[in-house]
């Protein structure tokens, strides 16, 4: 079902460009036409209305007709196969359509703005509330005991993952140099010699671990998450009293 609205609507482009193209083209020609015809020095100052429109050019100009008459402002009228300008009541009237749908526009404009207005101020005052609320419980002694309790378990954990991760790139290291000493002695046989090669390809590969690229997990990590935090505080308390 969805392959054949896609194809519906390709080809109604494609008709419509076929449509467009034409309409471009008989344009074109009326223009070179009109031009021709003002420098001829035998063009009458008034063109009689006893010839009619061709049946290709009132194909042309149908669709751009109704497309006119749908946004009610139809610059002129198509009647008995002649183009005649239209008159002041319809002229009239077609301004007073377009000044009524201009002021829908205004009106449903508006009618947004406030609603937009309205909404922002409910969340603003839900989001009052709910950092109200936060503040009342977070001001409790246990949650206090709590949080820092919290804190201070994920320090030493990180703390722990710093040293054990320290060791692990020592043991790498250690690991990488013992490979490169091993492949130099002369009595080291050819598959001990392919998997020292693999072990220092691996290393090769081997990458410190990283916090989302931030830092890196290592000795140093805790000093490296103290700055950020701290930094992080320093751009909070900008925004809170600034």
């Amino acid at each position: 079902m969805a392959s054949l609205w896609v194809f519906k609507d390709i080809a109604l482009i494609i008709i419509q460009c076929l449509q467009c193209e034409k309409f471009y083209i008989a344009n074109e020609r009326a223009k070179i036409a009109c031009i021709l015809l003002v420098r001829n020095e035998n063009c009458p100052t008034e063109v009689p209305l006893r010839h009619s429109l061709d049946k290709d050019i009132r194909r042309i100009f149908y669709p751009f007709h109704i497309l006119l008459l749908l946004v009610l402002s139809p610059k002129y009228t198509i009647k008995d196969n002649y183009i005649t300008t239209n008159g002041t009541i319809r002229n009239l009237f077609s301004i007073f359509i377009e000044c009524i749908a201009i002021d829908f526009v205004f009106i449903n404009y508006n009618i947004e703005c406030v609603y937009a207005i309205s909404l922002i101020m409910l969340l603003k005052k839900y989001l009052n509330a709910w950092m109200n609320c936060l503040f009342k419980i977070y001001s409790h002694p246990s949650i206090e005991l709590a949080l820092f309790l919290w804190v201070s378990k994920d320090i030493l954990l990180l703390i722990a993952q710093s040293m054990e991760s320290e060791k692990f790139y020592i043991a790498n290291e250690e690991a990488k140099a013992t490979c490169m000493q091993l492949m130099k002695n002369k009595n080291c046989s050819r598959h001990e010699q392919r998997l020292y090669k693999q072990v220092l390809q691996t290393n090769r590969t081997f990458s410190r671990i990283s916090a989302c690229g931030f830092f890196y997990i290592d000795a140093q990590s805790t000093i490296s998450l103290i700055g950020l935090l701290t930094g992080y505080v320093c751009v909070l308390l900008q925004f809170a009293f600034l």
